[in-house]
């Protein structure tokens, strides 16, 4: 908001404002530059949520992993969220009206090669020796890298190459578990909910969050209420300025904000509490030129 700290009007530098860690500015009709000013403070809060989605893909050899593998793999595409971080913060006008959901990374390294595992020869497999070929190649690369680390094969590999060798192997390995245990692949967006205090309320409820949607409508009983919790201090009191009771010739109005504390909930778990300068739950005085 522009017209914070114009308190030059009331004698009162901005550096004696910040000093306190208050907020200040003036409110109601007054004449500035041959214009009539309409001063109303109000608040605008942003809340901001660091959403990680994590998006699963399926191998296309699943249903034998158990078989060739001896370990269970996902059988379903799946895709789950959960809140990683949170803010609180004060918006003007301009930021409040551009705000919107950033949009995911597009997840195009959930994509599986079209050629099953490498092959030596011309014949076909089927998907079952398909699958038997590549945990036997996933086999094969542990048997190399346990002989590279304790040098029965490759005794002229050490230092950096034994690292490049051992990395490669890796890797290999990687893809051919993933043709199995299937692709994850994890990207991270920030929602921003936008609320508008007002005076006679203290609670609001923004929306719910789900572990299988993310953010959705507080109509959809599917996820966790997410809840903004306001509590003003009453602690409005500024020892730096002469009040007046009555409005008197040359006097003005000003807004003081209270240091509220909010607090953002999600279900009964607590995200993050914050202290804003609220100008909905301070004061209006009458302070002398």
């Amino acid at each position: 908001m522009k017209r914070f700290l114009i308190l030059t009007l009331c004698t009162l530098s901005a550096a004696a404002v910040s000093a306190q860690g208050v907020k200040i500015t003036r409110t109601g009709v007054w004449e500035e530059n041959g214009k009539i000013v309409f001063g109303e403070p109000h608040s605008i809060i942003a809340v901001d949520l660091c959403v990680e989605e994590t998006e699963l893909a399926v191998g296309p050899y699943a249903r034998y992993a158990q078989k060739y593998l001896g370990v269970r793999a996902p059988l379903n595409d799946r895709t789950t969220y959960r809140i990683v971080g949170a803010s609180l913060s004060l918006l003007d006008d301009d930021a409040a009206l551009t705000t919107s959901y950033a949009e995911s990374l597009p997840c195009s390294q959930c994509e599986f090669p079209r050629l099953l595992p490498d092959r030596l020869e011309q014949k076909e497999l089927d998907t079952d020796a398909a699958a038997s070929a590549a945990a036997e190649m996933i086999f094969s690369l542990r048997r190399s890298r346990m002989e590279l680390v304790t040098g029965e094969i490759g005794e002229n590999v050490f230092g950096a190459g034994l690292k490049s060798a051992l990395k490669t192997i890796d890797e290999y390995e990687k893809e051919y578990l993933e043709l199995f245990f299937g692709k994850s692949v994890v990207t991270t967006k920030t929602v921003r909910l936008v609320v508008r205090p007002a005076a006679n309320n203290k609670g609001y409820v923004l929306g719910r969050f789900s572990d299988k949607s993310g953010v959705i409508p507080s109509t959809d009983l599917s996820g966790e209420i997410l809840m903004l919790q306001i509590e003003p201090s009453g602690n409005t009191s500024l020892t730096y300025i002469a009040e007046s009771e009555v409005k008197e010739k040359g006097s003005i109005e000003c807004r003081i904000a209270d240091p509220s504390t909010c607090t953002l909930s999600c279900g009964t778990e607590h995200i993050i509490s914050a202290v804003l300068p609220l100008y909905e739950f301070g004061r209006t005085v009458i302070v002398k030129k």
